[in-house]
């Protein structure tokens, strides 16, 4: 299992400067057009790194087989992740839900209108 032994996360607020941090991890999207300072030498002379992960990073050809594995076994428990199912139909009642926080993770049944 990966990790990060340290870091600082800045979620969707550009930052003012990042100096002397173990990796910078931007997670989400900041407003557009929005802009951060960087010290170059900060992050030359530490060997620092600026990671950013827009809902994170999949490898299909790797994580699929790897989540299916992890589904079988019982570690990877899916239905938990689910709060929420609905037919295809109500896909702006889903997004509506989705907005006021009344659902995480809604399934759109397809086969159901």
């Amino acid at each position: 299992m990966l990790g990060i032994g340290g870091a600082t996360v800045l979620v969707g607020l550009p930052p003012a400067v990042l100096v002397g941090l173990p990796p910078a991890v931007l997670v989400g999207l900041p407003p557009a057009g929005a802009r951060a300072r960087v010290d170059p030498f900060a992050l030359v002379d530490g060997e620092r790194r600026i990671l950013a992960s827009n809902d994170g990073s999949v490898r299909p050809a790797l994580d699929v087989p790897l989540f299916a594995d992890l589904c079988a076994a019982g570690r990877l428990r899916i239905d938990e992740l689910i709060t929420d199912r609905r037919p295809l139909g109500q896909v702006e009642a889903a997004l509506d839900d989705l907005a006021s926080g009344g659902a995480i993770r809604t399934i759109l049944d397809p086969t159901n209108l």
